[in-house]
């Protein structure tokens, strides 16, 4: 799971308590399914904010020799440089 900081918490809490909430922009009963557009919406909003997250660790964390997709390749300062023939 990334490391999620206070404002990723935040969005996604609101986006949770707006799914659970009685009142839509778009309500249910009048709109039919196209009511549920709102709330997919919230979803797609924690999707982002949790692959968001998760694209942030990936860049914060360089390749280092014990990774598995750097084996046989050297690390100099953060940049993996694949052997030579």
């Amino acid at each position: 799971m990334p490391n999620l900081g206070k404002r990723d918490w935040l969005i996604i809490g609101l986006a949770v308590l707006y799914i659970f909430i009685p009142f839509d922009l778009i309500p249910e009963m009048v709109a039919g399914p196209i009511g549920l557009t709102d709330d997919l919406g919230a979803v797609a909003v924690i999707m982002a904010t949790l692959m968001r997250a998760r694209g942030r660790e990936q860049e914060a964390d360089p390749p280092t020799e014990g990774n598995p997709s750097t084996a046989g390749n050297r690390v100099v300062k953060g940049q993996v440089i694949p052997p030579q023939d």
